[in-house]
């Protein structure tokens, strides 16, 4: 992993790794893999908004722009990665995911593979999403809040197989969501206007995944221009 200053920006490039095994402690801390955050070390960071055991990016924090993954493995991660910006920062972020994989991610919030929360620009391209799973989220994809005026999704040649937005809580209980494999949730407008997400899903293939309450493969709840 290395990263690039652009203009004051950093663009962290993710290449040829693997992620297994990683959990998070109960609550807000954190056991990570990799934190996007200042001074800390990756065994226990404070991370108030994102869960994620293998990747967390809070905006907050770091002047990340843009994240690219290739030929990045997730297996067996509890919430395997969040990014996150805040609305109050710029609105150019992005993330590039490519030939890279998640299989058998498990969470409780947000998502079992990929949470990515108002990013204006993420592509993903040539990634396989096996068995992930999540109590509230989407078992695989959970893409949250468009933060300007106009958002990008880019979503080609990707397998979703086996992801499930509903799990059993140790108690016994069942926990319900939408959007079996991905979810796509944004607000019409926000401080900066009106919001139009601009989505392109072309060569995919969605077999067997599940979800608790509504759209067991995809649920798209925004105001969305499909492509």
């Amino acid at each position: 992993m290395h990263d690039i200053e652009v203009n004051g920006a950093i663009v962290v490039q993710v290449n040829h790794c693997e992620f297994k095994y990683n959990k998070h402690q109960a609550g807000y801390i954190h056991g990570a893999t990799i934190v996007a955050a200042p001074n800390i070390e990756t065994s226990k960071v404070l991370i108030p908004t994102v869960l994620a055991a293998a990747i967390v990016h809070d905006q907050s924090f770091t002047n990340i722009s843009t994240w690219q993954f290739f030929n990045v493995v997730f297996q067996d991660n509890q919430e395997a990665m969040a990014l996150s910006t805040s609305s109050n920062n710029d609105h150019s972020h992005t993330l590039i995911l490519s030939e890279s994989y998640f299989i058998n991610d498990t969470g409780k919030q947000n998502a079992g593979a990929l949470y990515v929360q108002q990013f204006a620009w993420v592509v993903i391209i040539n990634c396989n999403f096996f068995n992930n799973s999540v109590g509230r989220g989407s078992g695989g994809i959970n893409y949250h809040q468009c933060p300007s005026t106009k958002c990008y999704i880019k979503i080609v040649n990707n397998t979703f197989v086996g992801n499930k937005a509903i799990t059993r809580s140790e108690k016994g209980h069942l926990n319900f969501w939408h959007g079996g494999a991905l979810y796509i949730y944004s607000s019409s407008k926000n401080s900066v206007g009106n919001l139009m997400i601009t989505c392109s899903i072309s060569r995919c293939r969605f077999v067997a995944n599940i979800a608790g309450l509504t759209g067991g493969a995809i649920l798209i709840h925004a105001p969305v221009l499909l492509h």
